[in-house]
């Protein structure tokens, strides 16, 4: 027989009901609060509330319904070894610009340099990869736009997280820097998993054991973790109903991983005397267009010969492969592939996770089935724009802060915003009417709620693009 718990039973709802059948059943009628029986009472009723909590607790144990430690026990139970919760994530980006005085030489500027908060020194944040700054250049990168140096926080979870022109010391890097800026979001900083997040994990776990899309892969996204700590913050699968066969992962730091792609090498080569239908190229591409993604047979664009809408080959960009058809080279021709980007950091990591290692079939045996084709990219960013007007608190002085945190809480709002998800303006002023100072305000843009183009489309923001008045 099910045990079936009085939900939500409290000590005092137990005392009013052992209170009641007392007086009924004996002659024991002194129920006064400071009467001896109703002290007994009350002991019981407490005793009996704790017992009912505890069975309910060990039911919920054997089920996802558990919180806390009985939940980790109970998914570290699971089969093939079970699954432990995920820890704080830290917080990365392509984020940090650099300004050096003396030009003449080339700098540089080491991995391992580190950058501090204005507002915390405290936080660090450590460079991930070196840069060198050509000889006559005085700034890394030479604008705004261009991905900056990378950098991950030392502290994981969400403190991490920095809005631009926070991160603006530096700490030990060469002395020939004079000036460190942060043009960029530095984001994906996330807390402890909860108990929500793994339980849905578990579920894709136990989903993920038969190797089936799109909980198996699903599943190996929300539990991936790169080596400086970062984490996918959102994850989503995409099958597309014209090309069977074929899935995307989109993934997101909460900014739309801007950076995480460089200019892809360039490759080439001579068609040998027995010919060669398979070419290579640096993996995982971006994009294969043809405007992105140019394929030659010597001098001449495959593209401009055959036609962008006849394209005599296939790209898997994923792996790096393009297939051409027969016919295309003959011996001793040149080709080279050139003009592409390829994925860098968390995403180009992943991908190689799904894609496996051949020589390492037990450590990376690889997350797809044979026949698909399975890509992680990231979200495509619809960038919102906000126009609002503040009226203050009585005694709000640093009318400048005030603006700027009403900024960072619409930035936040969207940042948290899966693939797909829509901008919802009543949710986005309960985030600036928390923020301290504000008393009402008015929207001038947008004067409707948000929605994306399609499910793979994020919507976001940046600071550039919220004017507050």
């Amino acid at each position: 027989m099910p045990y079936i718990p009085q939900i939500g039973r409290t000590a005092r709802e137990i005392l009013q009901r052992l209170a009641a059948k007392t007086v009924v059943r004996s002659q024991l009628t002194d129920v006064a609060e400071t009467g001896v029986a109703m002290a007994q009472l009350q002991s019981i009723a407490e005793e009996l509330e704790f017992y009912d909590r505890a069975i309910l607790g060990y039911r919920d144990g054997y089920t996802f319904n558990a919180h806390g430690r009985m939940l980790d026990r109970r998914v570290a139970e699971l089969p093939r070894g079970g699954i432990t919760r995920l820890g704080p994530a830290a917080a990365t980006g392509r984020s940090i610009r650099v300004r050096r005085a003396d030009t003449i030489d080339p700098l540089t500027v080491p991995a391992g340099s580190t950058y501090a908060r204005a507002d915390n020194p405290d936080i660090l944040y450590v460079q991930t990869e070196q840069v060198v700054i050509p000889a006559g250049q005085e700034w890394y990168p030479l604008n705004e736009i261009d991905p900056g140096i990378p950098v991950v926080c030392q502290r994981r979870g969400a403190i991490g997280n920095a809005a631009p022109g926070t991160v603006t010391i530096g700490i030990s890097i060469p002395d020939a820097i004079v000036e460190v800026t942060q043009p960029k979001t530095i984001a994906g900083g996330l807390p402890r998993e909860s108990d929500a997040q793994l339980r849905h994990r578990a579920s894709l776990y136990l989903a993920s054991l038969v190797g089936v899309q799109p909980d198996a892969i699903e599943f190996r996204a929300r539990t991936f973790e790169t080596t400086d700590g970062a984490r996918f913050a959102h994850v989503s699968i995409w099958e597309d109903p014209e090309r069977p066969a074929y899935t995307e992962v989109i993934v997101d730091d909460g900014a739309g991983f801007a950076g995480e792609q460089k200019p892809g090498p360039l490759a080439g080569g001579t068609i040998p005397e027995n010919g060669q239908r398979i070419l290579y190229f640096e993996s995982p591409a971006v994009d294969a267009s043809p405007d992105t993604f140019k394929v030659y047979k010597g001098l001449d664009n495959l593209a401009d010969l055959y036609g962008a809408d006849s394209l005599p080959y296939t790209v898997i960009e994923e792996r790096g492969v393009l297939y051409v058809a027969e016919g295309v080279y003959a011996p001793g021709d040149f080709w080279s592939i050139t003009d592409y980007k390829v994925y860098t950091g968390a995403i180009r990591d992943f991908q190689r996770v799904i894609e496996g290692r051949p020589l390492s079939v037990f450590a990376a045996p690889g997350a797809r089935a044979s026949g698909t084709r399975v890509r992680v990219v990231p979200p495509r960013v619809q960038w919102v724009s906000f126009k609002l007007g503040l009226l203050f608190e009585q005694g709000i002085s640093d009318l400048v802060a005030v603006r700027a945190a009403v900024k960072d809480a619409i930035v936040q709002y969207l940042s948290l915003l899966p693939p797909g998800e829509p901008a919802l303006l009543k949710r986005i002023a309960c985030a600036i009417l928390s923020v301290r100072g504000v008393r009402t305000f008015d929207w001038f843009l947008p004067t409707t709620d948000i929605y994306p183009g399609d499910f793979r489309t994020a919507l976001r923001t940046q600071y550039h693009l919220i004017e507050v008045v």
